[in-house]
């Protein structure tokens, strides 16, 4: 995979193109870090692409939470416990919401 840096593509934006016709996936970069993944796709199959490549990026993220879960014990849980955990987060928000003074002001009010 080739990698461009930004002050790099704006030089040569025509010489790009061709390079990301040529690699099909090009990785920009600035300050030496990676910050944007540049893929060549035909007109005709854009949005085929586009969802494919969300679908892939959500998969990685699944993973990545499944492997943080396992790291840190959290993959044992039962169906009780987490139940458990989501009761208490629900509690929790409801009795903040009620701690918060209210905004509203009373149609009286408005002007």
């Amino acid at each position: 995979m080739k990698y461009v840096s930004i002050s790099d593509l704006r030089a040569n934006t025509a010489g790009f193109r061709k390079d990301l016709e040529a690699e099909r996936d090009i990785v920009l970069t600035a300050n030496g870090r990676a910050f944007a993944l540049m893929t060549w796709v035909r007109p005709d199959t854009l949005e085929e692409e586009v969802l494919a490549i969300r679908q892939a990026k959500a998969q990685a993220a699944i993973n990545r939470m499944r492997a943080r879960a396992k790291a840190e014990g959290r993959d044992k849980m039962t169906m009780a416990q987490i139940d458990a955990i989501i009761a208490d987060i629900r509690r929790e928000k409801r009795e903040a919401k009620r701690r918060r003074p209210s905004t509203r002001m009373s149609s009286s009010h408005a002007h």
